[in-house]
Parts: structure tokens; C-alpha cells; sequence
């Protein structure tokens, strides 16, 4: 009789259930604020990497090539893969109270982009994805310290951007889009 009582009164009591994964998180930050602060800065510390600029002396490359410019290269690879994660919580606001198109008549006004966006969320959720998987492929090719494949994912990088935001910022624009990554991506 007393085992059975000791062992009652050690009985952890079940947990309660979680809630879904999107009701907890509340973002802080504008997709303004995240294409400032983290994806702009980081994307360019990629596209920047490699740079081959001729000169009168002849060409001159600058390349990643100690510990710390390769992880440099990881940091802003992992940024850019999150990002695109942290784009796809729900009730983000595009940009702040009173902010303004900075290219007006080329971007669209924070409330159309944000109509637009919640017109078609799942192709906004695919674009952020496909940044998402970008970043995944930059930090293959930073992780393997591979030149070429960092090139590579400089493009897809690119044109993950410039998909969504010919999608979602400037639509109306005459410049064709710039390719699909579709075939390189899972996120279809």
C-alpha cells in the first residue's frame, strides 16, 4: 500500500497541450525593418565576396580566403536563411505607420504592398521560402569554402529577391523578371 501511494504522489502530471507554432510568435520588426537591418546587409556581403575589377595595372580579385572572411560569409548566410523564416510569421507589417514608398512611381506604397501581400500569401510565403533556401544554399557553399558555388548562390540569392520583389514592390514595372528558382528549389 505505501508503493502505491509513494508512486501516486510522484506522478508528474501531463503537460498541457502546446499551441500551434505561428500563435506564440509576434514580430517586433517591419519586413521593412528585416530587409534593412538583415537581409540587405547580408545579401551584399555575399554578392560582394568575389569582385574582379580591371584596372590599368591588369585584374584584381578579391576573394574570401582567411577564417574570418569565410565566417563573415557564414554569419550573413545563416541572417539570410533565418530571414526568410522570420518573413513567413503571420502579421507582419510591411513598414511602419507614415512610411512612404522611397521610389515612387517605380515601388509601390507599404498598403499596396501589403494588399497585394495578403492577396496572395501563398505566394508570398513561397518567396520568403525561396530566400530561405537561398541562404541554405550560400551556407553549403561558405561551410565548403567553394568559390564557384558561392557564385552560385550569389545568383539564386538574386533572383530569389528580385522575384518577389518584381512580385510584390514593383509590379507595374516594365523589367521582366528575372528567372525562375523555382527548379532549383524545394519550395515550389
Amino acid at each position: 500500500m505505501l508503493v502505491v501511494a509513494s508512486l501516486v504522489a510522484c506522478e508528474v502530471p501531463a503537460p498541457e497541450p502546446s499551441q500551434a507554432p505561428q500563435d506564440d510568435l509576434q514580430p517586433t520588426a517591419t519586413v521593412e525593418d528585416l530587409m534593412r537591418s538583415l537581409v540587405d546587409p547580408a545579401a551584399d556581403a555575399i554578392w560582394d565576396a568575389v569582385v574582379i575589377t580591371s584596372t590599368a595595372a591588369g585584374l584584381d580579385e578579391r576573394r574570401p580566403e582567411t577564417d574570418d572572411d569565410w565566417n563573415a560569409l557564414e554569419r550573413s548566410a545563416v541572417v539570410l536563411a533565418e530571414s526568410g523564416n522570420l518573413l513567413q510569421i503571420d502579421d507582419r507589417p510591411i513598414a511602419a505607420a507614415g512610411s512612404v514608398s522611397e521610389l515612387p512611381g517605380v515601388d509601390l506604397e507599404p498598403s499596396d504592398i501589403a494588399a497585394r501581400v495578403a492577396a496572395e500569401p501563398r505566394a508570398w510565403a513561397r518567396s520568403a521560402r525561396e530566400l530561405r533556401d537561398a541562404g541554405g544554399v550560400t551556407l553549403e557553399a561558405v561551410r565548403a569554402r567553394d568559390v564557384d558555388a558561392l557564385l552560385a548562390s550569389g545568383d539564386r540569392l538574386y533572383v530569389a529577391c528580385e522575384n518577389c520583389h518584381s512580385r510584390f514592390w514593383y509590379p507595374d514595372d516594365a523589367t521582366p523578371s528575372v528567372g525562375s528558382v523555382e527548379s532549383a528549389s524545394p519550395s515550389r
